[in-house]
């Protein structure tokens, strides 16, 4: 009799453990907030995802080579001087400026960013040549749109990812 008991009570207590974590979870699906912490691990990477991030967040579409459409210096278009200008978002927040002259010249710019979703900004930081950068740009719908002064004139680019 005990035995049944004890049984009984068991069984009782794990029914009603799992019942109210479903009802817990039920409830916090319906209100589409849940206090996991997910970590899901890829070949070398790892995504952190914490109650708020969206999807967009985690994907983060915004990765990849954009290519340059446009380059105005002043009210001199500039791009036909470039046989490529392009600007590669990696992950860790590096950023990768490429550029190959006509004439055959080329070189790379390492620089660093942050994208903020709420906003569509992206701010880049870094030095190039004797230049300390630290720059806010609008990036959407796959467009990176450059406006600043550069050396006393208005640089004007349009960077698309491809």
């Amino acid at each position: 009799m005990k035995v049944n008991f004890l049984k009984t009570t068991i069984i009782s207590a794990l029914f009603l453990c799992v019942f109210s974590v479903a009802e817990t979870f039920e409830t916090q699906t319906r209100t589409h907030t849940c206090p996991l912490q997910i970590t899901a691990s890829a070949t070398e990477n790892s995504v952190k995802t914490k109650p708020n991030d969206s999807l967009k967040e985690i994907a983060k579409p915004y990765l990849g080579v954009y290519d340059c459409k446009w380059l105005y210096y002043g009210s001199e278009d500039k791009k036909d001087v470039f046989e490529y200008l392009r600007v590669e978002l990696k992950t860790k927040g590096e950023l990768l400026v490429s550029y190959k002259l006509k004439n055959g010249e080329g070189g790379k710019v390492p620089l660093s960013y942050e994208y903020d979703f709420d906003e569509k900004i992206l701010r880049v930081t870094g030095q190039w040549l004797l230049l300390k950068i630290d720059k806010k740009f609008p990036l959407t719908n796959g467009e990176i749109t450059v406006v600043m002064n550069l050396f006393g004139k208005l640089v004007n680019v349009k960077f698309a990812k491809n």
